[in-house]
C-alpha cells in the first residue's frame, strides 16, 4: 500500500506542475488533462488495494473467530 501511496502522491505532484505550465502556457490541456487522469487512477488503484486488504482481513477473521458479528 505504501508504494501505491508514493505513486499517486509522484502523480498527483506531476499533475501540478503540468497545471503550472498550462497556466503559464508552455503545456497543452491535452497534457494537463492525461496527467490529472494519471493521479485519479493512481489514486483509484490504491484504494482497490485498501479495499481488497480490507475483504481479505474480513475473511481470516471470520475462518478464525468461527462467527462474525456485525455492531
Amino acid at each position: 500500500l505504501k508504494n501505491l501511496s508514493a505513486a499517486y502522491d509522484e502523480k498527483a505532484r506531476i499533475a501540478d506542475l503540468y497545471a503550472a505550465k498550462y497556466e503559464a502556457g508552455s503545456s497543452e490541456l491535452k497534457d494537463m488533462l492525461e496527467a490529472r487522469t494519471d493521479a485519479v487512477n493512481a489514486k483509484i488503484n490504491e484504494l482497490n488495494q485498501r479495499y481488497l486488504t480490507l475483504q481479505n482481513e474480513a475473511a481470516i477473521y471470520r475462518a478464525m473467530a468461527g462467527k462474525f458479528k456485525r455492531k
